[in-house]
């Protein structure tokens, strides 16, 4: 049985959606689901000014990678590590969200580190895809 999580896309049904799907031997065990207003404001609170991005952040700003059909994410710590350094301060003025969903990405993004922690410990693969 697929387990979802939208409390993060719920509201936004229609828009853009990320997906993390855990696989375990082959079959999808559990989803999370992001708005991708929320994940691209994570994205860019997790790039730093002036930085330019590498590794696994560079993957992921590169929507080649996983916008076309689901990607499996080659090493789920390296991940981890990479939303673990998001920073409010990191937001130029310009593309600072409003204060209500600043107020919120640390709870969409405490949410997709647990799951990633989660499968790792579980020996599980995460993909991700955007629909």
């Amino acid at each position: 049985m697929l387990i979802i999580d939208d409390r993060y896309y719920r509201e936004y049904e229609g828009e853009g959606e990320i997906d993390f799907i855990c696989q375990k031997n082959g079959r999808k065990v559990k989803k999370i689901q992001i708005w991708e207003g929320y994940f691209l404001s994570i994205l860019n609170g997790l790039i730093k000014n002036g930085e330019k991005p590498v590794g696994m952040l560079c993957m992921l700003l590169i929507s080649d990678t996983w916008d076309k059909e689901p990607w499996r994410i080659p090493d789920i710590q390296e991940m981890i590590i990479v939303f673990e350094k998001y920073d409010e301060n990191n937001f130029s003025e310009s593309e600072r969200p409003s204060k209500l969903l600043l107020d919120l990405l640390p709870e969409v993004l405490e949410s997709i580190i647990k799951f990633l922690k989660e499968v790792k410990e579980n020996n599980g693969d995460v993909y991700m895809e955007y629909l």
